[in-house]
C-alpha cells in the first residue's frame, strides 16, 4: 500500500477535513474547552461523515460558519481560516471594540509578514501570535516571507500547523 498517493500532500484540503484532524490530534485540548454554542449549519447533516467533528468544533466556539448559516464543508480551507481554528483553540482572541453603531470592529495587529496588509484584521493577531510560537510559517521569497492567508492550505502544510500546535498549546 502506498501511504503517500492516498494522503496527497502538495493538495488542498476541505473545511471538513481539517475539522477531522484538528479534533484527532488536538481532541485532548479541545476537551479543557467548555461547551458554549448551540450547533446548526444549514449544510451539515447527521449522517455526513464530517458531522461530529465539526458539531464539537462549532460547540466549543471555536468554528462559527458564515453569516448565510452555513459552514460549507466541502470547500478548501485558506490559511487564514486554518489560523483563527488554531488560535481559537489555544485561547487567542482578537482584539476588537465597539464602534458608536454597536458594530463590533477588529483591531489591526501588525504582524512581521511583508504581505500583512493583505491579512485580515479578524485574524492579524492569531496569525502573529502562531507566528511568535513558530506553529506557522511564511512564504520565503528573496529577502521577503510572505503569509499569502487567502491561498488556499496544502494537506501537508495543515498537518504540519496543527501538529506544532498541539506541542506548543497554551491556556489561558
Amino acid at each position: 500500500v502506498n501511504l503517500t498517493a492516498n494522503f496527497r500532500p502538495e493538495e488542498s484540503i476541505t473545511r471538513a477535513e481539517f475539522a477531522k484532524i484538528v479534533c484527532t490530534v488536538l481532541g485532548d485540548d479541545l476537551n479543557k474547552i467548555e461547551t458554549k454554542n448551540n450547533f446548526n449549519f444549514s449544510d451539515v447533516k447527521k449522517e455526513d461523515w464530517y458531522y461530529e467533528y465539526i458539531e464539537t468544533l462549532a460547540q466549543k466556539g471555536i468554528i462559527h460558519g458564515y453569516g448565510d448559516g452555513t459552514f460549507k464543508p466541502n470547500d478548501t480551507i485558506k490559511r487564514q481560516e486554518a489560523a483563527i481554528i488554531l488560535a481559537s483553540i489555544k485561547g487567542i482572541k482578537e482584539d476588537t471594540y465597539t464602534d458608536i453603531n454597536g458594530k463590533v470592529i477588529h483591531k489591526d495587529t501588525l504582524t512581521n509578514f511583508d504581505d500583512d496588509k493583505s491579512i485580515p484584521t479578524w485574524v492579524d493577531k492569531s496569525v502573529n501570535e502562531l507566528s511568535k510560537l513558530g506553529v506557522i510559517n511564511g512564504y520565503k521569497e528573496g529577502d521577503k516571507v510572505y503569509f499569502k492567508p487567502a491561498n488556499q492550505i496544502k494537506r501537508a502544510e495543515a498537518l504540519v500547523m496543527i501538529q506544532r500546535s498541539k506541542t506548543k498549546i497554551e491556556h489561558k
